[in-house]
């Protein structure tokens, strides 16, 4: 049996829980985004087991990782990704 990696298990996460992620393009930038930052899916998948998205925060955790992806993927030196602050 196949141990599901980090990088499968960030990626079924943001397919869960953002809708554009049914559009190619946008799918493919998730995807290099992620592969090219193995920590943040580290964090992404650390802060998903511990702490419940429901109903009443799954917009904001949404809007967070939005932002941190686009933000990993313009590769700022300067971003602080939002998902261990949220």
């Amino acid at each position: 049996m196949t141990e599901i990696t980090l990088l499968e298990k960030s990626l079924n996460i943001c397919k869960r829980h953002l809708p554009f992620m049914d559009e190619q393009g946008k799918a493919s930038l998730v995807l290099f985004t992620l592969m090219d930052n193995e920590k943040y899916c580290s964090d992404l998948v650390g802060y998903y087991k511990k702490n419940a998205v429901n109903v009443e925060n799954e917009y904001q955790f949404a809007e967070s990782l939005s932002h941190d992806l686009l933000g990993l993927s313009r590769k700022d030196e300067c971003f602080v990704p939002r998902i261990n602050t949220i």
